[in-house]
């Protein structure tokens, strides 16, 4: 998923993300996320906790790919999350195609 070499921001750290998750193979993995998500929001138990530690480990990951300090790679982390999971929200709610034009967009696509 992240060939090469260090992602230098949040956004080249989402768009090599996006380009390995947002075609479409993950869709049945993501529309499962998502629900955990929209059971999270309600306050479904376990899923706020789930939904957090989840996040918690994504943004983990994201951090650890990074340059930088702590403090920015984390919120680096967080941003390219944002980004990443907007996107698939709108690939399932929306489509491919709407999926794909916000990510040019937002200069991942």
């Amino acid at each position: 998923m992240l060939d090469g070499a260090q992602p230098g921001d949040h956004r080249e750290l989402a768009r090599r993300v996006w380009a390995a998750v947002g075609q479409g193979g993950a869709d049945p993995t993501v529309a499962v996320y998502v629900e955990a998500l929209g059971l999270a929001a309600v306050r479904t138990p376990p899923y706020p906790e789930a939904a957090r530690a989840v996040a918690e480990a994504w943004t983990a990951w994201f951090a650890g790919r990074l340059p930088g300090p702590d403090e920015e790679r984390w919120s680096q982390a967080r941003a390219a999350l944002a980004l990443v999971d907007g996107l698939l929200l709108v690939r399932l709610a929306a489509g491919p195609d709407a999926a794909a034009d916000a990510a040019r967009a937002l200069g991942v696509g």
